[in-house]
């Protein structure tokens, strides 16, 4: 009798985790092919913008498959995001490994607009974050990214992103900015002590004054060390021989180049612990088109530690393109300075000579 009973409960138990399962696996067969409808997308879009201050227009696509929206808005706490022509394509199932990844994630323009007023800046105790992240493909054509003292603009970015769970690493394959084209890859730890091993390579094509040919530039650049305390490296050349300068230049055969090292501590009162610098036929106006003015830069500067928040400075320059300063040029012929900064936020000259506008000023 008590066999019997066992069978039959056994019998029923098995009936009923086996019902449990059924409607399981239909459940999710359901919710799967929902998520691959056109509606599914629209509908999650709404349940987040009822958290989210999230505005989204000309959705098209599905949940499992990918989307594509025509414009989206977010705004809080000061800061405004717009995208236009958004697309994403994503593995959903990869969610439950705690992973997001994106095959590809694209947006014609997408404008950050930062107006939130300046605070103190700490760095970071830790970088670690959730979920693990994968973007194998991302693409902007246009970036504007605006603040309360500076706005700057890129375009044709491309590249990939992915956060493992211990490192963020990021691939540049091309981003354009200021005329120039640059790529590079970069390793950040995401935990104490957080370390940066990044490389940065860019080619530009300078305006030369009084000339129709342009210079071509190449450069290369190391950052390496602590977040708090960074070691770089930069190499600026011209593969190719400089066109001439203006008549009467003295070293218009002499190709443009600089090399450059310093110490950055980006959280501490004075960010650039040491630097040197030494350069030929520099133009500044190359490195920055319409903020800086032309020049033709030869000599060295240096920026050395000497005191408990103090450094010295010094300057060695000569210019080979002076001129007015509304002409786009810089007034300066020769440059030789010494002196000191300090964190107080004072500077100390101890000797300055230059030679500017046919005259000399000496202090």
């Amino acid at each position: 009798m008590i066999t019997t009973w066992l069978h039959r409960g056994l019998r029923e138990l098995v009936f009923l985790v086996a019902g449990l399962a059924a409607l399981v696996l239909l459940a999710a067969a359901a919710l799967w092919w929902w998520s691959g409808s056109e509606g599914s997308l629209a509908w999650t879009l709404r349940q987040l913008a009822r958290y989210q201050p999230l505005q989204v227009e000309g959705v098209q696509g599905s949940l499992r498959e990918g989307l594509r929206i025509q414009r989206l808005h977010w705004q809080q706490g000061g800061v405004d995001v717009e995208a236009d022509d958004v697309r994403l394509e994503w593995q959903p199932l990869a969610l439950a490994q705690r992973q997001l990844r994106f095959d590809q994630v694209q947006a014609a323009r997408v404008r950050v607009e930062d107006r939130r007023p300046p605070s103190p800046f700490e760095p970071p105790e830790s970088l670690e974050i959730p979920l693990r992240i994968y973007a194998d493909q991302v693409k902007i054509a246009r970036l504007d990214w605006v603040s309360v003292n500076n706005t700057v603009t890129v375009g044709d970015l491309a590249g990939a992103y992915s956060f493992d769970g211990g490192r963020h690493r990021l691939q540049l394959d091309d981003l354009r900015w200021a005329g120039g084209s640059y790529r590079g890859r970069a390793t950040l730890v995401a935990r104490q002590p957080l370390t940066l091993d990044a490389t940065l390579q860019g080619r530009f094509e300078a305006p030369v004054p009084g000339s129709s040919a342009k210079l071509a530039l190449q450069f290369n650049a190391t950052l390496q060390g602590l977040l708090t305390d960074l070691n770089v490296q930069a190499f600026l050349n011209a593969p190719t021989a400089a066109p001439s300068l203006p008549r009467g230049t003295a070293t218009a055969s002499v190709p443009a180049s600089a090399t450059a090292t310093a110490r950055i501590m980006p959280w501490a009162g004075q960010p650039i612990a040491q630097a040197q610098a030494d350069f030929r036929q520099l133009d500044l106006a190359a490195l920055w088109p319409g903020r800086l003015p032309h020049t033709s830069l030869s000599g060295a500067m240096s920026v050395q530690p000497a005191a408990t928040g103090t450094w010295t400075v010094a300057a060695d320059v000569s210019n080979a393109l002076a001129g007015p300063w509304d002409r786009a040029r810089l007034p300066i012929n020769q440059l030789s300075a010494q002196g000191e900064w300090r964190t107080s936020g004072e500077g100390l000259v101890r000797h300055l000579q230059a030679r500017l506008g046919g005259g000399v000023l000496q202090a």
